[in-house]
């Protein structure tokens, strides 16, 4: 997505969560939406968790903008008291628009907080008393700034879908039987995909996985790991070391071999394949020096790496993805092998093997688009 059309989609009112690697102009577009804002005489409220941060746009704290301070928890008392300062309540009441920069950094609890507030003093029981919400930051940047012995600032694992935030997280407990609500696991395999995996682990050759980031995207190496398989995935780390340590240690454990994205990553990946692991992998980023195909009607450029590895290695490819269903399940289904075309000389033609992987991914999201997690620019 552009800044042309993340301003766009701004000035239309909706609330929005805008966010991007450092330099993407998260900043810029605020900048620009805010100006936007005075020149239609619209009121807004500009906030951050932390005072610096706060400088950057001239305003304040969200902790001094909606009252909570250092509070923990709100009270009826505490909300009428709130109410009763004019001067708080006047902000808050002629706001029209609510920004709060680095949310990273604000804690799950304070945000709950602030809804409170809003609700209250507004009088208007939708979230946070019908104000236009713009969230900016970076989740993999800072993590929330909480006191030394505190709870952890993260959201609480619950069992619906606004809980995604919070499996990042969590993805060590979401096996986990005792946190169902149905009397078994919450997440499992569908019935054909479960012996279509289990008729691949009993030949014991190695396979090429691939998905989408669709619902909770990491939780297919989970299963396709619980099932018994030698697995390895590839992925990028976050930015962030402290991050990208702590996700590492925890999927390590839940996933199998995890291979970086760096110039070691083929050889890792031919090592992987020789020992007879599944090889897993996403596909739907854009990828520069890739090779076109069409998705949804419009040419993008697609990473050839999985293509290519089949063709070496003569290794069939499975579709992987999972599933969102009401009351926090979630579904993993493994897909039949992709029906790979060969050129005249009888090798995968790897332009056409992405062609048709692609199909399987457009197909996952035209399923369930709103299930499609992608912030960056598919198509270019």
């Amino acid at each position: 997505m552009t800044q042309g059309e993340a301003l766009a989609l701004l000035k239309t009112g909706a609330s929005i969560f805008l966010t991007g690697q450092p330099g993407s102009g998260k900043t810029h577009t605020v900048n620009r939406y805010l100006h936007w804002l005075r020149q239609q005489g619209v009121d807004y409220a500009y906030t951050a968790s932390t005072g610096i941060a706060a400088t950057h746009g001239h305003g304040v704290t969200i902790h001094a903008w909606s009252g909570i301070g250092v509070r923990d928890a709100l009270h009826r008392r505490d909300l009428d008291t709130l109410a009763a300062n004019r001067r708080l309540a006047t902000r808050i009441e002629r706001a029209k628009v609510l920004v709060i920069d680095e949310i990273s950094m604000l804690p799950a609890r304070s945000l709950t907080l602030v809804d409170t507030v809003c609700r209250h003093i507004r009088g208007v029981p939708s979230p946070f008393g019908g104000l236009q919400v713009v969230l900016v930051g970076d989740f993999f940047q800072l993590p929330p700034v909480v006191r030394r012995g505190a709870e952890s600032g993260m959201l609480p694992l619950g069992p619906g879908e606004d809980s995604f935030g919070a499996e990042f997280a969590h993805l060590d407990r979401l096996w986990d039987p005792e946190i169902s609500q149905h009397g078994n696991d919450r997440i499992d395999w569908s019935e054909e995909s479960r012996h279509r995996a289990l008729d691949l682990k009993a030949k014991g050759q190695p396979a090429l996985l691939f998905a989408a980031h669709l619902a909770n995207w990491e939780l297919a190496a989970v299963g396709a790991h619980q099932l018994g398989f030698k697995t390895a995935v590839l992925y990028r780390p976050p930015n962030v070391s402290a991050v990208a340590e702590a996700a590492v240690e925890m999927r390590a454990r839940l996933m199998g071999t995890l291979i970086p994205t760096d110039f070691t990553a083929p050889i890792r990946i031919a090592e992987e394949i020789g020992r007879g692991s599944l090889v897993g992998m996403l596909v739907d980023q854009y990828h520069t020096k890739g090779v076109d195909v069409t998705f949804f009607g419009r040419p993008a450029r697609t990473n050839p790496l999985i293509a290519r590895l089949a063709r070496q290695f003569e290794c069939p490819i499975y579709g992987v993805r999972s599933v969102r269903l009401p009351e926090g399940r979630i579904r993993l289904e493994l897909t039949r092998p992709i029906d790979t075309p060969r050129d005249a000389d009888g090798r995968i033609d790897i332009a056409g093997t992405m062609q048709r992987i692609n199909d399987v991914v457009e197909g996952w999201v035209r399923e369930h688009p709103e299930q499609w997690l992608w912030v960056h620019r598919r198509w270019r």
